[in-house]
């Protein structure tokens, strides 16, 4: 499990693939500063608040200087649906061997009417132009606080605007 302060896991032979299947390593999307935030299911209600609120948000983050990033473990095409119909303007990319989720710290067991499986657990990374990590939201680390999917964007817009 990563913390603040620790480089995030370029290192990883992780393979993201976005909407339309082409391969994109970890490496190539942390030569800037990023925010890099893991939903658990595209067309879900709070998932798709949170990633709304980011789209809302996308322009003035991208003033700053951070690109910004979703992942979670749903196939492409599924992402290619979701990104169409919310008109996402910023890129989602599928983890579907999980490999980085799993890196992170945030593949969890969880429990659902009394049904064990394995998730997503909802978080937000802030990653400098060094690669290490400057703030996270969720509940794998706590620096933040846990996320609120009403106000999450506007809360890393207001720690972005804090770091110039």
């Amino acid at each position: 499990m990563v913390k603040v302060g620790d480089f995030f896991p370029v290192e990883c032979d992780c393979n993201l693939q976005d909407i339309n299947g082409n391969i994109v390593r970890v490496s190539d999307i942390l030569k800037f500063p990023a925010v890099i935030f893991f939903y658990p299911k595209d067309f879900t209600p709070g998932c798709t608040q949170e990633v709304c609120g980011f789209r809302d948000n996308y322009d003035a983050i991208l003033s700053l200087g951070f690109n910004l990033y979703a992942i979670n473990a749903d196939s492409p095409g599924l992402h290619k649906r979701f990104v169409h119909f919310y008109k996402i303007n910023y890129p989602v990319y599928s983890d579907k061997d999980k490999k980085l989720l799993k890196m992170v710290g945030i593949l969890n067991e969880k429990k659902m009417f009394g049904r064990k499986y394995y998730g997503i657990t909802r978080s937000t990374f802030v990653v400098d132009g060094n690669g290490i990590i400057r703030a996270i939201w969720g509940e794998i680390d706590g620096s933040m606080g846990k996320i609120n999917t009403m106000t999450h964007a506007n809360q890393v817009l207001d720690f972005l605007k804090t770091l110039k």
